[in-house]
């Protein structure tokens, strides 16, 4: 089953575009999946803030049982993995996570880990560590330096069970590179455009959209990995100017999946 959304919900230039310009931000999830026809969403907020079991709890009241969430682990497991004590930090993040328990609708964690992460032994030894850690939740990796790219680290992630998520971005010096492979009973693919101008600020490095041809890539090599996998995310990443939100609808569209309509300009 191929679940497809994006990475976050509600962004200031959204308004008018993706939603109605006099959105209410607390209606945004609701209309995300009752109008757009998104059944799942990557929460990325989690990167910066930790919220309280609270926050998640609303949205789940606001979305159908059917509507699952993946959640970014918060930098302080990921990019700030050594400042300070890390228990502390693994404790406060997995009881902000206290109301899934049971529900089945938080499909996934998602570490995203930095460009300094590089493959070691040490490195294995903290992956390891996180999935054991934040279980029972299923943990997927985003790799960001290219030293990864290689088959010991699949085979590690297939070996401790822990999923692997492709990333489709620009063809730069020093970024990872796309590499469609399924290595557990869950697949995930980031799409988060192919700006020229990544290393220029986050609205310029997410200012793509995906044409259609690009678009049948993806439908074609997902279509090879599916039967894999369980469950196959795909969330697209390129938020600027709710480019994310066309792109996605589209990619529904080509997979032959029902979806809502946004402004022509974005398709």
């Amino acid at each position: 089953m191929i679940r497809v959304g994006t990475s976050g919900f509600l962004f200031p230039d959204w308004k008018g575009i993706v939603y109605p310009p006099d959105v209410k931000g607390e209606d945004a999830l609701t209309y995300y999946e009752q109008i757009l026809g998104f059944d799942c969403v990557e929460l990325n907020f989690t990167f910066y803030s930790v919220p309280s079991p609270r926050s998640f709890g609303a949205m789940l009241s606001r979305t159908s049982d059917d509507f699952v969430f993946t959640v970014k682990l918060h930098r302080g497991l990921t990019h700030e993995r050594t400042v300070g004590p890390l228990q502390p930090k693994l404790d406060r993040f997995k009881y902000s996570l206290s109301l899934f328990d049971g529900t089945g609708r938080l499909a996934a964690l998602l570490a995203q880990m930095p460009p300094d992460f590089f493959f070691s032994q040490k490195s294995l030894d903290y992956l390891e560590l996180l999935k054991d850690k934040l279980s029972p939740f299923p943990l997927v990796v985003e790799f960001r330096n290219p030293s990864w790219a290689q088959e010991r680290s699949f085979e590690f992630l297939r070996d401790k069970g822990i999923g692997y998520c492709i990333v489709d971005e620009p063809s730069l010096p020093r970024l990872f590179p796309y590499i469609p492979k399924v290595v557990s009973n869950l697949g995930y693919l980031r799409l988060h455009g192919r700006s020229s101008h990544w290393y220029d600020g986050e609205k310029a490095r997410y200012n793509y959209s995906y044409s259609d041809s690009e678009l049948a890539v993806f439908v074609s090599d997902i279509g090879g990995l599916e039967e894999k996998a369980e469950k196959f995310f795909v969330f697209f990443n390129n938020c600027t100017n709710g480019q994310a939100a066309g792109d996605a609808l589209r990619f529904k569209r080509l997979l032959g999946q029902a979806a809502g309509k946004l402004p022509d300009r974005l398709f």
